[in-house]
């Protein structure tokens, strides 16, 4: 194995030489064009930009037969431009700012004179973009450092208009566990995260799990969000952490920060209470503290950047208690809500070193090197969600090991050909674990007695966690760019490439969970563990040419891209467990997904000047693609399936083995629908001709800077989704269910549903296929603001209204059910709306800088969305893609209220006919789903700091307030379940208004 890797990695990088592959633009460039005084363009100029930034100190290009001149490669900081040709003065343009992934157009007018004679020009610093069709935000390193965040991608993320992460984050509260993105309709998996240009993305989720970035080896952090071009790998967020490189000086920098306990607001108002709530989220032993260095090893040679960052994030979680041991999980936890009880809330304790180290070596004039390795090492000791027991049903974290890193060769070959070449990773290695004394010997009395406890009416989970796993997903990434300039035309061509494994396990005692209502047993979900289960990405490719064409105010920008996408499932050794006995069996392949996608735009410089830009572009972009797919149909991937429980002894524990007679003794359990073929991921296979899943999206908008540093823009654009997956049981039609009213116990509306027939019992061979029939659509009107004003001013934000409608009709032919509220234009599907700005302003006096975010977001989903675009890894809503709502759940013995409306019989049986079915209960939607939200999200942000310069230390004092307002907004609930004891119950509440004091000092 070890061999057959090292040949391949090197036929890898031997081909990505001979082939130049292409690599996501990480540089910025400048460009425009140089004339006379009489309006003549001038050849032959030659254009210098030099900034301490580079480690080559100064770039240089030429002037072509039409005046244009492009220097790229360049890195974000503030330059000195030089314009020299002999027999004309030389013309200087000085303390021009340069972002990244930028393309800053400054033309440049010569006199006659002699060299010795210079003129230096003045002009703010370019901030409208007149040749790129990308949709982006830049935040520099004084934003970064000036605005209270978390400084994680994803809480600088939030700062970005159009950009939703699942769960908010207030002051570093999510900042050690996963939050993911969401923008203009796209889920995480479509978010792409380079450090430099060079992919860091994992395998997991199809590549939405991010790694764990220390914040502060960032100099710039560009999040684009829409448009590209053909080296843009998806239609999602697509950031690109721009790291620091040290210098030919010593510079270095330590941040402490501290956020008192006692200190924070209390945000459990009478509003949450009403709803519930007897204990919010908060934070307990809050700090953070970073160390960097960095400096020449060799002055203009070798330069060397470190940091290490330690930080520790104790967080009570709202509605959880250590309960006393001497009564049942249940009966302590209601005894804890109780006023005056003085139960300890649970704490999920989380802790992280975080270690980086990059090196810049300028191998020659026109060779650069630069390698980084960043390592995060995880633990959280209880991490859960509200109404967990912690000292038994929440998981212990271990992450040793989650790290990225990445070698870069640059090589200008000449004045006009650009190459770049490099290799990056992605390394996780984490075990998701019992509590100590939880885990059992399969088979004993505890293995029974100790499993995973959940109420659908309470929201209570205790006894366990869910299954012990353990994920060591590894990712290798080959990438590259050839860039060629010729006159008015900028071409670039390359491929990438990246491959990986994905081992885990998983294990669960009793290999059940046991499920009540209202504390009375109704059903368990059985699993199919012990397994271990691996899936290998063999070829994730991508080829492209990309040309962008300046004609005088007319930029195109023309491509197309190649994406080749192959997955094989692992063979794995027999695995037996209590419910499944799952054979050995060989390696699997997949069908290998080809795809070409167009990228087209064009860009117009209406004044002439760049300081106006009409855009429209057009995009194909294909589904990102890991190992998601293999993992639907892996055999021993973990799957569970819900059968009906009646607990005859009282002794809380689920009894029966597969085969038994139901109900004699011994068996509790009803295993009549247990397919027999339990035991493969979904029961389910895809169809040959399945298609990879893509998007085709439009945009239309004008960017125009007001006043200097002052820019506004508007953008409008229309996404169609394609091929999106549809799963149809090939047993069962419409005639395979009996249809049966409910009255709804909202409105007295009468909802139909269907329940299987007993012949259909347990028959299931799900085909998963793309279908036409499919459809998902996505509007969005964005409206930006981005200002550099001068003495360090700084702000950006807008306003984002979109809409996503969703018609899943199709996949009602296999179950009837799902036709309710499947097209949702018929749902009256609200916009979502929402606000967004950020201010960094240094007072003109005592060196007193504030800053401050404002955000407010349309309040976030209650329930389940319809199946979203390109989800083939667990949780992709295919057993119900037309959503969830509010729902009444129903079991044999669920009455009518006796002052019931409509057509019902007041205190009469809902649905009698689920006794002799075989299942435990079914859902009837009684709201349409992606209607329903929990009130608007409103967080404020804000910071004061004061420099003080102390000879070659600066030191800087910091007040960080977050939430400062004090919102109790919230963004989730604990059930939709109508009638539940927590439903619509807030269980993730906004961390109460959280002061953090720091300093940050540098030298």
């Amino acid at each position: 194995m070890a061999r057959k890797f090292v040949a391949r990695t090197f036929f890898l990088v031997l081909a990505s030489l001979v082939l130049v592959p292409a690599m996501a633009q990480a540089q910025s460039v400048f460009t425009g064009t140089v004339k006379d005084t009489s309006g003549a363009v001038m050849p032959g100029v030659t254009v210098e930009a030099a900034s301490p930034a580079l480690i080559e100190g100064v770039k240089s290009a030429a002037s072509d037969e039409n005046g244009l001149y492009r220097i790229s490669d360049l890195r974000p900081g503030t330059y000195k431009l030089t314009y020299t040709l002999p027999g004309f003065n030389t013309v200087i343009r000085d303390g021009v700012e340069l972002q990244g992934n930028f393309t800053a157009t400054i033309n440049i007018d010569l006199s006659v004179g002699t060299l010795q004679e210079s003129v230096t020009v003045s002009g703010a610093s370019p901030v409208v973009d007149v040749q790129s069709n990308a949709k982006q935000q830049v935040l520099t390193r004084d934003v970064l450092n000036a605005v209270p965040t978390a400084g994680t991608i994803q809480g600088l993320g939030q700062l970005v208009v159009g950009v939703t992460l699942n769960v908010p984050d207030v002051g570093g509260s999510r900042a050690m566990q996963q939050t993911y993105f969401a923008v203009r309709g796209q889920g995480g998996a479509q978010t792409v995260v380079l450090v430099d240009g060079m992919m860091t993305n994992g395998l997991m989720g199809d590549g939405a799990v991010q790694a764990y970035h220390n914040e502060t080896m960032t100099q710039e952090a560009v999040y684009q969000t829409a448009g590209g071009n053909a080296e843009t790998l998806t239609g999602g967020v697509n950031m690109n952490l721009i790291p620091k490189d040290g210098g030919n000086q010593f510079r270095g920098g330590f941040k402490a920060f501290k956020s008192p306990k006692g200190w924070q607001g209390d945000n459990l108002t009478d509003d949450l209470r009403g709803l519930g709530v007897s204990a919010v989220d908060k934070i307990d032993n809050f700090y953070e503290m970073n160390l960097e260095q960095g400096g020449p090893i060799m002055k203009n040679k070798l330069w060397f950047f470190g940091a290490f960052r330690r930080a520790k994030y104790d967080r009570p979680i709202a509605n959880t208690f250590y309960t006393p041991s001497t009564v049942s999980f249940p009966v302590g936890f209601a005894a804890c809500r109780q006023p005056g009880a003085s139960c300890e809330q649970g704490i999920s304790d989380e802790k992280m070193n975080n270690p980086v180290i990059r090196l810049t070596w300028q191998a020659s004039e026109r060779n650069k090197v630069a390698v980084y390795m960043d390592r995060a090492m995880r633990l959280r000791g209880h991490a859960m969600g509200a109404n967990t027991d912690p000292a038994t049903a929440s998981v212990v974290w271990n992450t040793p090991n989650f790290s990225t890193g990445s070698l870069k060769w640059t090589s200008t070959m000449s004045s006009k050909l650009l190459l770049e070449v490099g290799t990056s990773y992605n390394r996780e290695r984490y075990d998701n674990l019992y509590q100590p004394g939880i885990l059992a010997e399969r088979g004993t009395a505890d293995w029974y007695r100790k499993v995973r406890r959940n109420d659908t009416s309470t929201g209570l989970l205790w006894g366990a966690s869910g299954a012990q796993l353990g994920n060591y997903p590894d990712r290798y990434n080959l990438q590259g760019a050839v860039s060629y300039l010729s006159g008015a035309h900028t071409i670039k061509v390359g491929l990438s490439y990246q491959f990986g494994k994905y081992p885990r396990y998983n294990n669960a005692n009793g290999d059940i969970y046991q499920t009540y209502n209202n504390g009375v047993p109704t059903q368990v979900s059985v699993l199919n563990t012990p397994l271990r289960v691996e899936e290998s990405l063999d070829a994730n490719f991508g080829i492209y040419a990309q040309d962008t064409w300046n004609l005088d105010r007319l930029t195109l920008n023309y491509g197309l891209r190649f994406d080749l996408n192959r997955q094989t499932i692992v063979g794995q050794s027999a695995q037996v467990g209590r419910f499944a006995n799952v054979p050995a069996y060989s390696d699997i392949d997949f069908p290998t997904w080809q795809d070409f996608s167009p990228r087209v735009s064009a860009i117009y410089d209406l004044s002439g000047n760049g300081k106006t830009a009409i855009r429209a572009g057009f995009n194909k972009f294909a589904t990102a693609q890991t190992t998601g797919f293999a993992q639907l149909y892996n055999p021993t991937a973990l799957t569970t399936f819900a059968l009906p429980w009646n607990d005859v002894n009282g002794d809380d524990i689920a009894q029966g083995e597969r085969g038994c007679a139901y109900l004699t003794a011994g068996c509790e359990i009803n295993f009549a629908n247990l397919p027999a073929n339990f035991g493969v991921r979904s029961l389910a296979q895809f169809d040959p001709d399945i298609k990879r899943p893509y998007s085709l999206a439009m945009n239309f908008g004008i960017t125009r800077e007001l006043f200097a540093g002052f820019s506004l823009a508007a953008e409008y654009y229309h996404i169609n989704f394609k091929n999106i997956t549809v799963r149809q049981n090939a047993l069962l039609n419409a005639d395979s269910y009996n249809q049966f009213n409910v009255v709804s116990p909202l409105d007295g509306s009468v909802i139909p549903a269907w329940v299987i027939k007993p012949a259909f019992r347990g028959q299931v061979a799900n085909i998963d296929s793309t279908s036409e029939d499919m459809k998902r659509n996505y509007d969005g009107i964005d409206i930006n603001f981005n200002a550099r004003l001068p003495r360090g001013v700084r702000a950006f934000g807008g306003f984002n209204l979109e809409q996503s409608i969703n018609d899943v009709c199709v996949s009602a032919a296999s179950d009837p059910n799902r036709s309710l509220y499947c097209d949702q234009s018929k749902s009256g599907i609200p916009w979502q709306k929402q606000f967004k700005a950020t201010v960094v302003y240094p007072l003109p006096f005592w060196g007193v800088q504030v800053s401050g975010s404002w955000q407010s977001l349309n309040g976030y989903l209650e329930g389940a969305a319809a199946q979203a675009y390109g989800g083939f890894t667990a949780g992709t809503g295919f057993d119900r893609p037309n959503g969830q709502a509010t729902y009444w759940q129903l079991t044999s013995t669920t009455r009518y209220a006796a002052n019931c409306t409509g057509p019902c019989t007041p205190g009469g049986l809902v649905l009698p006919e689920l006794a002799a079915s075989g299942i435990a209960n079914i859902q009837v939607p009684l709201v349409a789903p992606e209607t329903e939200f929990t009130p608007r999200i409103n967080q404020v942000d804000f910071s004061v700091s004061k420099r003080f310069n102390l000879g070659a230390l600066n030191l800087t004092p910091k007040a960080d307030f977050f939430n400062a307002l004090n919102s109790d907004d919230y963004s989730s609930v604990s059930t939709m379940q109508y009638a539940a004891a927590t439903y619509k119950q807030p269980s993730v509440i906004l961390q109460g208004r959280i002061i953090r004091v720091g300093v940050d000092v540098t030298w």
